[in-house]
């Protein structure tokens, strides 16, 4: 008899001990679903608020993309550039060295005038000379900044480019921009760096003793592109040195 009620009573405190051992375990599995639940809550929100922030990021890109830019580059060669050229074949090749060349970098425009000052067709009209390019500009107001280049010109990386409306970069032929502008007879100038606000060398301690004109836009666009950016970075900012 008295072993049948230990037996109990051990039985009794038994099932008790294993209740609250599965409470304990009811209790952590709880706290781990309510975990997980605030977690998955959280990832949801960071979730939608990345959503949130990459559909305004894109609003804004696509208002700056239907905005467009509000300068203009221009770049202009000497039809003798294709004169190295052996064949029809290599001439259409090399002008599309040149354009590609200006794609890559974003010029708005191209302008061909011929070095002997004959008559140069485009869609912007007739020119003669290098001369005309500047006082036939297809921009009412013209070019506000003009810069040359030239092996005799300022070292680039100590150059600054003011901000501007319409950029025109002139590049010379196989003598140079100096004969380009020594064969326009309406120019009584004999420094061509007076025509342009900027006269750079744009590749400074160059290893050969040529550089293409096609090479040249590459290396002088390279160059310029960070001092461009800096421009209007300056002007936005309202640095002194802009002003």
């Amino acid at each position: 008899m008295s072993v049948d009620i230990a037996a109990k009573k051990q039985k009794i405190v038994t099932s008790q001990a294993e209740e609250r051992i599965d409470w304990k375990k009811r209790k952590a599995e709880l706290k781990e679903t309510q975990k997980q639940r605030k977690e998955a809550k959280l990832l949801k929100q960071l979730e939608k608020q990345r959503r949130e922030e990459a559909a305004e990021k894109e609003r804004l890109d696509q208002r700056q993309t239907n905005k467009g830019r509000a300068s203009t580059v221009s770049v202009a060669v000497p039809g003798s550039v294709l004169d190295n050229a052996q064949s029809p074949e290599l001439r259409t090749y090399l002008a599309g060295q040149i354009a590609r060349a200006c794609v890559v970098f974003c010029v708005d425009e191209i302008i061909v005038f011929d070095e002997d000052g004959e008559d140069l067709k485009s869609v912007e009209g007739e020119f003669k000379g290098v001369g005309a390019v500047f006082t036939e500009s297809q921009f009412k107001e013209g070019y506000d900044v003009t810069i040359g280049t030239s092996e005799r010109g300022n070292n680039l990386d100590k150059a600054t480019v003011p901000p501007f409306k319409h950029l025109l970069v002139v590049f010379g032929g196989l003598q140079g921009l100096e004969a380009s502008v020594d064969a326009d007879q309406n120019l009584d100038v004999t420094d061509p760096s007076v025509l342009f606000d900027l006269y750079l060398n744009t590749c400074p301690s160059q290893g050969s003793r040529t550089i293409r004109t096609e090479e040249a836009i590459l290396v002088s666009m390279s160059g310029l592109r960070p001092k461009i950016e800096a421009a209007f970075s300056d002007a936005s900012t309202g640095s002194p040195d802009s002003q």
